[in-house]
């Protein structure tokens, strides 16, 4: 967790690249003011003291799948100094969740590695108290990468190169396909 994403955690100075997210956070937690929010898929916990630092948030719960992430939150966690304070690390998902009572769900750069999205908003619907708050920000880089493999393999010639190099690569080494793919 200390290296994730180059090190960017809890106790990371504001980064440029991530500024736009926290303010984003920030504006979402000002106009809601919830007392409970849930954050699914935390991380490093770059946004989670943005979370637990906001003066309106007095109960503040961590759902993981990866239990490492949660480990090296929760001495981070345990220094917040604030009245009625409280938190609590799940290592699981949404569905692991005892608790049905939150006024906010933040899920940041989180979406797009849960395969069954509809269950997931389902899921947490369940967990909202009326009226239930969600903010979740998604990256666009993958579409990105995607668009720009698409345009670089629909020029001409670009695939026709390619099949005769493996071709070529095969010839000369018989065992190398079988290998890669094994």
């Amino acid at each position: 967790p200390s290296q994730y994403q180059g090190g960017v955690g809890y106790d990371s100075s504001t980064d440029p690249r991530r500024e736009r997210s926290r303010q984003h956070l920030v504006e979402f937690l000002d106009r809601v003011r919830p007392t409970s929010v849930v954050e699914v898929g935390p991380g490093s916990g770059y946004l989670t003291r943005t979370i637990v630092e906001h003066p309106a948030v007095k109960r503040y719960v961590a759902v993981d799948i990866n239990g490492a992430f949660l480990k090296y939150l929760s001495p981070w966690l345990n220094r917040v100094s604030k009245p009625g304070f409280s938190y609590e690390l799940l290592t699981g998902t949404i569905g692991d969740l005892h608790e049905h009572s939150f006024d906010a769900a933040v899920l940041m750069s989180v979406v797009h590695h849960i395969p069954d999205r509809v269950s997931l908003f389902s899921e947490l619907g369940t967990r909202l108290r009326r009226p239930g708050h969600i903010l979740a920000i998604d990256p666009t880089h993958y579409l990105l990468r995607l668009h720009r493999l698409l345009r670089k393999i629909s020029e001409r010639g670009y695939l026709s190169h390619h099949f005769a190099e493996a071709r070529a690569y095969s010839r000369d080494r018989p065992d190398a396909l079988s290998t890669a793919f094994a």
